[in-house]
């Protein structure tokens, strides 16, 4: 076989075990900083999305105006994450406008919450 063909029964391999696991997870922003702008939208970014920034698929729902959500997909395991803003230049930061180190979280059991806040953003003054 070649390597194409191994990368693509791989990759299949990988689709199917993910798409058969139990676990999802909500992942809930339950604050933004006061200077967001009001027609905003979020993304998250990781490791599932070969971290773009802005990708459609990954942009958070609205629930009020400091409060987003999504539901990843199923998977296994730990995920690293951050926030956007749709691309790199408006990436989270924390309260004093400094790099955060990437955010974590492990799928474990039928559905599980993650809420969290967000401090600041890159383009915004903390």
């Amino acid at each position: 076989m070649n390597m194409i063909k191994i990368k693509y029964i791989l990759q299949l391999f990988v689709l199917v075990f993910l798409l058969s696991s139990c676990y999802k997870m909500r992942v809930e922003v339950t604050h933004v900083p006061s200077n967001t702008p009001a027609d905003a939208d979020i993304y998250i970014t990781g490791e599932f999305n070969d971290w773009d920034a802005g990708d459609e698929n990954y942009k958070l729902e609205k629930l009020s105006d400091s409060v987003y959500f999504i539901d990843l997909p199923r998977g296994i395991g730990e995920l690293e994450y951050k926030f956007t803003r749709g691309d790199w230049t408006t990436v989270e930061k924390d309260n004093c406008g400094y790099e955060i180190d990437n955010r974590m979280l492990r799928f474990s059991g039928d559905s599980s919450l993650v809420s969290t806040t967000i401090l600041s953003w890159a383009d915004l003054d903390p």
